[in-house]
């Protein structure tokens, strides 16, 4: 019989009453030994009833009052956990019930200092939902590479240039995970050793701290692809652009902080930004017009067909546009000493 580690479940949550009860059903509910693990809510000043759902379940209530932020949610989580290992989730999931017991199966092994699981889609409902799903949004790559790697047409043009190309002086190796906290779980003394979640990365806070894990310690990541939650898409237009201006900000955040040079890289940044904006209008509206002349010509009702490039091109504006703003103040944010235990 396995001797499983007591574990703390660590959930941030803000304004998550309408998917709160969803998760915290399926953590209690979940194929381990309940005296085993511990349920910890760290709530980030909600403004709906979420703490009024929250207290009908055994679990602990902390509130982040300080600061409204997910890492810094978590970061009040991992001080007051007991846990050996420290598993996270968020409020908009729904955990399956093998998922701690998969995700902890080699806990004993002590090359690993994390264990990253797999990442599906709840049964869509929206447009919106039906597009995050389509394109995979959240499915985890369980290969290693390095979150600054060309993604688009126009990332790749831009990369060609030298006075553009920022991705050549990032001092982090390109061979590294990149675990959400959607679904991953550390040894709490990894803490100890390489600090808490870096609350100044507003966005990518995870991703920072599974980097530090891998480069600053003799630890690795494991990924267990079998150790599963479902996660609830944003489920309608303002949702979808604030996430994708969030991570854009995050992801300019977490180049200026590796960066060979933080100012030329803002520089390039900035400029690559305005062009991409202009080539993700281009893109993005001549391939609505394809589909539209197409749908025109076939009688074809598929409204989420036409609704694609409508989305794609919301949510790269909002990339590149969180990407801009982050370029233009991000010395100046990642100046502030906030950045927990480093």
């Amino acid at each position: 019989m396995t001797e499983w580690p007591f574990t703390s479940i660590v959930v941030p949550v803000f304004n998550g009453s309408g998917t709160i009860d969803d998760l915290l059903r399926s953590l209690i509910a979940l194929n381990y030994p309940r005296e085993r693990y511990e349920i910890i809510v760290v709530d980030s000043n909600s403004q709906d009833d979420t703490v009024q759902h929250v207290q009908r379940y055994p679990v602990k209530l902390l509130h982040e009052r300080e600061m409204q932020s997910g890492f810094a949610a978590r970061n009040r989580g991992v001080r007051a956990a007991t846990g050996e290992a420290i598993a996270f989730t968020d409020a908009d999931c729904i955990a399956h019930p093998d998922w701690l017991c998969r995700l902890l199966t080699d806990h004993k092994d002590r090359r690993w200092g994390g264990f990253a699981g797999n990442t599906k889609a709840c049964r869509p409902v929206t447009d919106v939902q039906q597009y995050f799903t389509a394109i995979g949004w959240f499915t985890p790559d369980f290969n290693r590479s390095s979150s600054f790697i060309p993604q688009s047409r126009g990332e790749h043009l831009c990369s060609r240039f030298k006075f553009l190309n920022y991705r050549t002086d990032m001092l982090i190796p390109s061979t590294l995970l990149n675990p959400p906290t959607v679904n991953v779980a550390y040894r709490k003394e990894i803490f100890d050793e390489i600090g808490y979640f870096d609350v100044r990365l507003t966005s990518g806070g995870d991703i920072d701290l599974a980097w530090r894990l891998q480069t600053q310690t003799d630890w690795q990541i494991k990924t267990i692809p079998e150790a599963i939650v479902y996660h609830q898409h944003r489920h309608d237009l303002a949702g979808l652009v604030k996430l994708y201006r969030k991570n854009g900000w995050g992801y300019s955040l977490r180049a200026l902080k590796y960066g060979s040079d933080a100012r030329r890289i803002a520089r390039q940044m900035a400029f690559e930004s305005l062009i991409l904006i202009c080539l993700s209008i281009a893109s993005h509206s001549v391939n609505f017009g394809v589909r539209l002349l197409g749908s025109l010509l076939h009688r074809s009702a598929d409204t989420l067909y036409l609704k694609t490039p409508i989305f794609a091109m919301l949510g790269s504006l909002n990339f590149y546009y969180g990407r801009l703003t982050a370029a233009r103040k991000g010395n100046r944010w990642l100046s502030r000493s906030l950045i927990e235990g480093t």
